[in-house]
Protein backbone atom coordinates (compact mmCIF):
# COMPACT_ATOMS: atom_id res chain seq x y z
CA UNK A 1 0.00 0.00 0.00
CA UNK A 2 2.83 2.59 0.84
CA UNK A 3 4.65 1.74 -2.79
CA UNK A 4 1.66 2.73 -4.27
CA UNK A 5 1.01 5.81 -2.41
CA UNK A 6 5.03 6.33 -3.36
CA UNK A 7 4.72 5.77 -7.01
CA UNK A 8 1.63 7.80 -7.05
CA UNK A 9 3.35 10.80 -5.40
CA UNK A 10 6.17 10.40 -7.64
CA UNK A 11 4.13 10.48 -10.94
CA UNK A 12 2.03 13.82 -9.41
CA UNK A 13 5.77 15.35 -9.25
CA UNK A 14 6.61 14.18 -12.58
CA UNK A 15 3.35 15.64 -14.25
CA UNK A 16 3.66 18.75 -12.33
CA UNK A 17 7.71 19.15 -13.52
CA UNK A 18 6.17 18.72 -17.20
CA UNK A 19 3.74 20.86 -17.01
CA UNK A 20 5.72 24.12 -15.68
CA UNK A 21 7.99 23.10 -18.18
CA UNK A 22 6.39 23.44 -21.29
CA UNK A 23 4.56 27.10 -19.66
CA UNK A 24 8.28 28.07 -19.41
CA UNK A 25 9.25 26.84 -22.60
CA UNK A 26 7.57 29.33 -25.61
CA UNK A 27 6.78 27.48 -29.04
CA UNK A 28 7.63 29.51 -32.04
CA UNK A 29 5.05 29.86 -34.85
CA UNK A 30 7.58 28.31 -37.29
CA UNK A 31 10.24 26.17 -37.66
CA UNK A 32 12.42 29.03 -39.23
CA UNK A 33 14.15 31.60 -37.82
CA UNK A 34 11.55 34.64 -38.43
CA UNK A 35 14.07 37.35 -36.84
CA UNK A 36 14.60 40.35 -38.92
CA UNK A 37 18.10 41.19 -39.26
CA UNK A 38 19.23 44.57 -38.83
CA UNK A 39 20.41 46.29 -42.17
CA UNK A 40 23.29 49.13 -42.62
CA UNK A 41 22.02 52.36 -43.68
CA UNK A 42 25.20 53.10 -45.14
CA UNK A 43 25.81 49.68 -47.12
CA UNK A 44 25.94 49.75 -50.83
CA UNK A 45 23.46 47.54 -51.19
CA UNK A 46 20.88 48.52 -48.73
CA UNK A 47 18.08 49.93 -50.62
CA UNK A 48 17.53 46.14 -51.92
CA UNK A 49 18.42 44.30 -48.88
CA UNK A 50 15.59 46.87 -47.31
CA UNK A 51 13.40 45.79 -50.76
CA UNK A 52 13.53 42.12 -50.05
CA UNK A 53 12.86 42.92 -45.86
CA UNK A 54 9.91 44.66 -46.54
CA UNK A 55 8.57 42.33 -49.61
CA UNK A 56 9.71 38.89 -49.17
CA UNK A 57 11.33 39.02 -45.84
CA UNK A 58 8.32 40.41 -43.65
CA UNK A 59 5.09 39.69 -45.64
CA UNK A 60 6.14 35.88 -46.78
CA UNK A 61 8.82 34.90 -44.55
CA UNK A 62 11.07 34.53 -47.68
CA UNK A 63 14.59 34.90 -47.25
CA UNK A 64 16.00 36.07 -50.00
CA UNK A 65 19.87 35.07 -50.44
CA UNK A 66 21.33 36.44 -53.59
CA UNK A 67 25.14 36.78 -52.05
CA UNK A 68 26.80 32.87 -52.65
CA UNK A 69 27.32 31.15 -49.50
CA UNK A 70 29.16 27.80 -49.28
CA UNK A 71 26.86 26.11 -46.80
CA UNK A 72 23.08 26.82 -49.05
CA UNK A 73 25.23 25.67 -52.33
CA UNK A 74 25.61 22.48 -53.65
CA UNK A 75 29.46 21.32 -53.57
CA UNK A 76 29.21 19.20 -56.73
CA UNK A 77 29.32 22.52 -59.22
CA UNK A 78 31.52 24.56 -59.61
CA UNK A 79 29.50 28.00 -58.86
CA UNK A 80 30.16 31.78 -58.96
CA UNK A 81 28.08 34.38 -57.54
CA UNK A 82 24.76 36.39 -58.87
CA UNK A 83 25.81 39.81 -60.46
CA UNK A 84 24.54 42.22 -57.76
CA UNK A 85 22.47 44.45 -60.77
CA UNK A 86 21.28 40.96 -62.26
CA UNK A 87 20.28 40.12 -58.60
CA UNK A 88 18.52 43.04 -58.16
CA UNK A 89 16.31 42.69 -61.45
CA UNK A 90 15.78 39.47 -60.73
CA UNK A 91 14.71 40.38 -57.54
CA UNK A 92 11.89 42.55 -58.68
CA UNK A 93 10.45 40.42 -61.61
CA UNK A 94 9.96 37.79 -59.37
CA UNK A 95 8.08 39.94 -56.89
CA UNK A 96 5.96 41.08 -59.98
CA UNK A 97 5.56 37.83 -62.04
CA UNK A 98 5.49 35.30 -59.63
CA UNK A 99 4.36 36.01 -56.20
CA UNK A 100 1.99 39.18 -57.48
CA UNK A 101 0.72 36.59 -60.15
CA UNK A 102 -0.83 34.69 -56.94
CA UNK A 103 -1.77 37.59 -55.14
CA UNK A 104 -3.59 38.96 -57.84
CA UNK A 105 -5.41 35.69 -58.02
CA UNK A 106 -6.12 35.65 -54.91
CA UNK A 107 -3.46 33.37 -52.84
CA UNK A 108 -2.04 35.44 -50.55
CA UNK A 109 -2.69 33.23 -47.94
CA UNK A 110 -1.56 30.35 -50.08
CA UNK A 111 2.13 31.85 -50.22
CA UNK A 112 2.12 32.53 -46.65
CA UNK A 113 1.25 29.46 -45.51
CA UNK A 114 2.55 26.92 -48.52
CA UNK A 115 4.73 28.93 -49.98
CA UNK A 116 8.78 28.61 -50.01
CA UNK A 117 11.29 29.88 -47.15
CA UNK A 118 14.13 30.45 -49.44
CA UNK A 119 14.91 31.85 -53.15
CA UNK A 120 18.56 31.73 -53.77
CA UNK A 121 20.49 33.47 -56.48
CA UNK A 122 23.40 32.05 -58.50
CA UNK A 123 24.73 33.50 -61.18
CA UNK A 124 26.48 30.41 -62.81
CA UNK A 125 24.89 27.27 -64.45
CA UNK A 126 25.02 24.10 -62.52
CA UNK A 127 27.05 21.58 -64.80
CA UNK A 128 28.08 18.55 -62.94
CA UNK A 129 31.42 17.97 -63.29
CA UNK A 130 31.37 14.46 -63.83
CA UNK A 131 28.85 13.67 -65.74
CA UNK A 132 27.79 17.35 -67.41
CA UNK A 133 24.76 17.01 -66.64
CA UNK A 134 23.39 20.68 -66.27
CA UNK A 135 20.69 21.14 -63.23
CA UNK A 136 18.12 23.72 -64.26
CA UNK A 137 17.12 24.68 -61.11
CA UNK A 138 16.40 23.14 -57.29
CA UNK A 139 13.76 22.34 -54.75
CA UNK A 140 14.98 21.31 -51.55
CA UNK A 141 12.27 19.66 -49.55
CA UNK A 142 9.39 21.95 -50.26
CA UNK A 143 11.50 25.09 -48.54
CA UNK A 144 14.31 25.98 -50.58
CA UNK A 145 14.27 26.93 -54.69
CA UNK A 146 17.52 27.87 -56.13
CA UNK A 147 17.74 29.45 -59.32
CA UNK A 148 20.90 29.27 -61.36
CA UNK A 149 22.19 31.25 -64.51
CA UNK A 150 21.33 34.58 -63.08
CA UNK A 151 24.10 36.38 -65.01
CA UNK A 152 22.59 35.33 -68.18
CA UNK A 153 19.43 37.43 -67.32
CA UNK A 154 18.11 39.78 -70.42
CA UNK A 155 14.94 41.46 -69.23
CA UNK A 156 14.68 42.61 -72.65
CA UNK A 157 14.78 38.83 -74.19
CA UNK A 158 11.22 37.13 -74.27
CA UNK A 159 12.81 34.28 -73.66
CA UNK A 160 13.12 35.19 -70.36
CA UNK A 161 9.99 33.32 -68.90
CA UNK A 162 10.92 30.23 -70.60
CA UNK A 163 14.74 30.29 -68.97
CA UNK A 164 13.44 31.45 -65.55
CA UNK A 165 9.66 31.86 -65.10
CA UNK A 166 9.15 28.77 -66.16
CA UNK A 167 11.42 27.04 -63.75
CA UNK A 168 10.01 29.13 -60.97
CA UNK A 169 6.45 27.84 -62.03
CA UNK A 170 8.02 23.79 -61.68
CA UNK A 171 9.46 24.80 -58.33
CA UNK A 172 6.41 25.74 -56.71
CA UNK A 173 4.48 23.14 -58.28
CA UNK A 174 6.64 20.50 -57.04
CA UNK A 175 6.27 22.42 -53.42
CA UNK A 176 2.50 21.79 -53.62
CA UNK A 177 2.70 18.36 -55.02
CA UNK A 178 5.06 17.82 -51.68
CA UNK A 179 2.62 18.90 -49.69
CA UNK A 180 -0.85 17.46 -51.26
CA UNK A 181 -0.19 14.08 -53.43
CA UNK A 182 -0.61 14.23 -57.52
CA UNK A 183 -3.90 11.80 -58.24
CA UNK A 184 -3.05 8.31 -58.63
CA UNK A 185 -3.93 7.97 -62.38
CA UNK A 186 -1.55 10.56 -63.55
CA UNK A 187 1.06 8.33 -62.43
CA UNK A 188 -0.06 5.22 -64.88
CA UNK A 189 -0.21 7.63 -68.00
CA UNK A 190 3.43 7.34 -69.15
CA UNK A 191 4.38 4.43 -66.84
CA UNK A 192 6.54 2.98 -69.83
CA UNK A 193 7.75 5.60 -71.54
CA UNK A 194 9.97 7.29 -68.69
CA UNK A 195 13.54 7.76 -68.34
CA UNK A 196 14.73 8.43 -64.58
CA UNK A 197 18.12 7.50 -66.14
CA UNK A 198 19.35 9.42 -69.27
CA UNK A 199 16.17 11.92 -69.56
CA UNK A 200 18.64 14.82 -70.25
CA UNK A 201 19.83 13.65 -73.06
CA UNK A 202 16.63 13.51 -74.83
CA UNK A 203 15.65 16.43 -77.36
CA UNK A 204 12.57 18.55 -76.27
CA UNK A 205 10.69 17.40 -79.42
CA UNK A 206 11.19 14.00 -78.78
CA UNK A 207 10.09 13.96 -75.48
CA UNK A 208 6.78 15.84 -76.91
CA UNK A 209 6.66 12.93 -79.30
CA UNK A 210 6.44 10.68 -76.42
CA UNK A 211 3.70 12.78 -74.41
CA UNK A 212 5.73 14.89 -71.94
CA UNK A 213 6.37 18.99 -72.02
CA UNK A 214 9.96 18.55 -71.74
CA UNK A 215 12.95 16.24 -70.99
CA UNK A 216 13.04 16.89 -67.55
CA UNK A 217 9.15 15.71 -67.30
CA UNK A 218 10.29 12.39 -68.71
CA UNK A 219 12.38 11.76 -65.72
CA UNK A 220 9.69 10.66 -63.45
CA UNK A 221 5.68 11.52 -62.10
CA UNK A 222 6.43 14.25 -59.98
CA UNK A 223 8.80 16.06 -62.50
CA UNK A 224 6.33 15.15 -65.04
CA UNK A 225 2.74 16.83 -63.42
CA UNK A 226 5.05 19.71 -62.23
CA UNK A 227 6.71 20.63 -65.59
CA UNK A 228 3.17 19.80 -67.48
CA UNK A 229 1.29 22.70 -65.24
CA UNK A 230 4.30 25.15 -65.46
CA UNK A 231 4.49 25.02 -69.03
CA UNK A 232 0.62 25.41 -69.47
CA UNK A 233 1.10 28.48 -67.12
CA UNK A 234 4.15 29.91 -68.97
CA UNK A 235 3.17 29.46 -72.64
CA UNK A 236 0.33 31.83 -74.09
CA UNK A 237 -2.46 30.42 -76.54
CA UNK A 238 0.11 30.38 -79.69
CA UNK A 239 2.80 28.93 -77.93
CA UNK A 240 0.52 26.25 -76.44
CA UNK A 241 -0.69 25.48 -79.51
CA UNK A 242 3.20 25.15 -80.77
CA UNK A 243 4.37 23.06 -78.61
CA UNK A 244 1.14 20.58 -79.05
CA UNK A 245 1.43 20.76 -82.80
CA UNK A 246 5.26 19.27 -82.37
CA UNK A 247 4.17 16.54 -80.20
CA UNK A 248 1.79 15.14 -82.83
CA UNK A 249 4.69 14.22 -84.74
CA UNK A 250 7.14 11.04 -84.06
CA UNK A 251 10.77 13.28 -84.02
CA UNK A 252 13.78 10.83 -83.86
CA UNK A 253 17.17 11.63 -82.78
CA UNK A 254 20.09 12.45 -84.41
CA UNK A 255 22.10 11.12 -81.92
CA UNK A 256 21.42 9.36 -78.86
CA UNK A 257 23.56 10.88 -76.13
CA UNK A 258 23.81 14.52 -78.03
CA UNK A 259 20.14 16.08 -78.38
CA UNK A 260 22.01 19.41 -79.60
CA UNK A 261 22.66 17.85 -82.69
CA UNK A 262 18.73 17.66 -83.87
CA UNK A 263 15.84 15.93 -84.74
CA UNK A 264 14.38 14.75 -87.91
CA UNK A 265 11.30 12.95 -89.39
CA UNK A 266 11.54 9.52 -90.89
CA UNK A 267 9.46 10.26 -93.99
CA UNK A 268 8.44 6.68 -94.78
CA UNK A 269 7.45 6.01 -91.21
CA UNK A 270 6.47 8.75 -89.11
CA UNK A 271 4.77 7.50 -86.33
CA UNK A 272 6.84 4.62 -84.92
CA UNK A 273 6.39 5.22 -81.51
CA UNK A 274 2.63 4.75 -81.03
CA UNK A 275 2.07 7.37 -78.97
CA UNK A 276 -0.43 10.12 -79.58
CA UNK A 277 1.90 13.13 -77.72
CA UNK A 278 -0.78 15.50 -77.97
CA UNK A 279 -3.69 13.30 -77.04
CA UNK A 280 -1.87 12.26 -73.54
CA UNK A 281 0.13 15.55 -72.83
CA UNK A 282 -3.36 17.48 -72.94
CA UNK A 283 -4.95 14.22 -70.80
CA UNK A 284 -2.33 15.17 -68.08
CA UNK A 285 -3.19 18.80 -68.05
CA UNK A 286 -6.65 18.04 -67.08
CA UNK A 287 -5.70 15.75 -63.99
CA UNK A 288 -3.69 19.20 -63.57
CA UNK A 289 -6.13 21.66 -63.37
CA UNK A 290 -8.67 19.37 -61.50
CA UNK A 291 -5.72 18.76 -59.19
CA UNK A 292 -4.73 22.49 -58.25
CA UNK A 293 -8.56 23.52 -58.27
CA UNK A 294 -9.38 20.77 -55.72
CA UNK A 295 -6.68 21.00 -53.74
CA UNK A 296 -5.60 24.92 -53.63
CA UNK A 297 -8.31 26.57 -55.44
CA UNK A 298 -6.35 27.22 -57.55
CA UNK A 299 -7.85 28.33 -61.49
CA UNK A 300 -5.06 27.79 -63.90
CA UNK A 301 -6.26 28.97 -66.76
CA UNK A 302 -7.06 32.11 -64.65
CA UNK A 303 -3.49 32.04 -63.07
CA UNK A 304 -1.89 31.61 -67.20
CA UNK A 305 -4.12 34.97 -68.47
CA UNK A 306 -2.63 36.73 -65.49
CA UNK A 307 1.00 35.52 -65.81
CA UNK A 308 1.50 36.14 -69.60
CA UNK A 309 0.02 39.88 -69.25
CA UNK A 310 2.35 40.38 -66.75
CA UNK A 311 5.44 38.42 -69.00
CA UNK A 312 3.91 40.91 -71.60
CA UNK A 313 5.39 44.40 -69.40
CA UNK A 314 8.82 43.08 -68.97
CA UNK A 315 11.51 44.99 -70.52
CA UNK A 316 14.76 46.59 -69.22
CA UNK A 317 12.53 50.25 -69.15
CA UNK A 318 9.66 48.31 -67.38
CA UNK A 319 12.39 47.17 -65.29
CA UNK A 320 13.75 50.36 -64.45
CA UNK A 321 9.95 51.96 -63.21
CA UNK A 322 10.05 49.02 -60.90
CA UNK A 323 13.38 49.69 -59.58
CA UNK A 324 11.96 53.47 -58.57
CA UNK A 325 8.95 52.19 -57.24
CA UNK A 326 10.17 50.65 -54.63
CA UNK A 327 12.97 52.68 -53.96
CA UNK A 328 16.04 50.67 -54.94
CA UNK A 329 19.16 52.06 -56.28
Amino acid sequence: MKVTIIKKLILSVIIFALVISCRDDKLGSSIFDDSIEELDPTSITYSFDKYLRDYFRIPYNVKFIYRLSDVGSPMIYNLIPADFVKSKTMGVLIKYCWFDAYEELGHSLLLRKDGIRIIHLVGSAAVDQYTTIKDEGMNESGVKVTLFEVNRLNEDDPSIKFDYFQKMQCQFMQVLTQKKSIPTPFYHISTDTYKPSGWERVHVSVARSFGFVSPLARRESRSDFAETAAWYIICNEAEWESLLEEATKDWIQRDEFRPWLGVYLDPNDPYTSGVDGKAVIMEKLEICKQYLLDNWDIDIDELRKIANRRFSHINSDFVKELFKDFDIE
